[in-house]
């Protein structure tokens, strides 16, 4: 018996340690928790939260473009579960259209991209990775 109420003290002492720092540093106490987690720093910054608007002369071409992908019938028909979905982001002396579906893609490439490259409009035009986008060089 002496051994039993023996055994069952030391795991007490040997768990007071414990108890008394979880109480210390919980959140909720009414106490300053002995140590603080590190303010994260955001990694650069200096860069702006948006991207910075695109020159005149690409805003001209870019808004063409918007223009040309509403307008189009064939992207009409093909991309009307996307077309509130279509997102265009300008990259330096670039275009990305971000679609959402790659038969889409496909086609504003066909009946807009194409003839704009075709007339001199546009350098290059590439897919993006998942070929749910496309990528504009001008």
């Amino acid at each position: 018996m002496r051994l039993i109420l023996s055994s069952i003290a030391a795991i007490a002492f040997l768990a007071l340690p414990t108890i008394v720092a979880a109480q210390s540093t919980s959140p909720n106490s009414d106490n300053n928790p002995s140590f603080e987690l590190p303010q994260r720093t955001p990694r650069n910054p200096s860069r702006p939260a948006e991207p910075p608007e695109p020159p005149e002369e690409y805003k001209k071409k870019i808004e063409g473009i918007q223009d040309l992908v509403n307008s189009n019938k064939q992207v009409k028909i093909i991309c009307a579960n996307y077309m509130n979905d279509i997102k265009y982001q300008f990259l330096s002396n670039k275009l990305q259209i971000d679609v959402g579906n790659n038969s889409c893609t496909f086609t504003i490439i066909k009946e807009v991209i194409q003839p704009q490259l075709t007339e001199g409009k546009i350098r290059t035009y590439e897919y993006t990775g998942d070929r749910e986008g496309i990528i504009v060089t001008f």
